[in-house]
């Protein structure tokens, strides 16, 4: 089980993928189609995607036969989410929040995924 990759290969039909990857903030999801990082939808790239929802995200146009769709988590490495020492609550959330942050970074070097991004 990977747990900051997904991939699927289109059957001609792809248009939409149900995301099986956690994540913290939405813009750690990154989407890549045959090894090509795509934009969102307003973007330049042949392909550009969307968020359906929080677990969900659409592709536009249809996916070709055969191509990999990848996703990717990239989790945000330049600092913790919430510093305490510069005024972050002190509460569950806030410090599994930080936690889940290692967590996906070592996730993230385990499956190869960090070096990019």
């Amino acid at each position: 089980m990977s747990y900051s990759i997904q991939r699927a290969v289109s059957d001609g039909t792809l248009t939409s993928i149900a995301l099986s990857i956690v994540y913290v903030d939405r813009s750690d999801i990154h989407v890549y189609v045959d090894d090509i990082k795509i934009d969102m939808t307003g973007g330049t790239t042949e392909y550009t995607w969307d968020w359906l929802s929080d677990t969900a995200i659409t592709i536009t146009p249809t996916v070709a036969n055969d191509s990999v769709v990848l996703l990717r988590r990239v989790t945000k490495k330049d600092s913790m989410y919430h510093d305490f020492n510069a005024g972050a609550v002190f509460k569950d959330t806030t410090v599994d929040e930080n936690f889940l942050q290692v967590l996906y970074i070592a996730q993230e070097a385990i499956e190869g995924g960090a070096t990019e991004d």
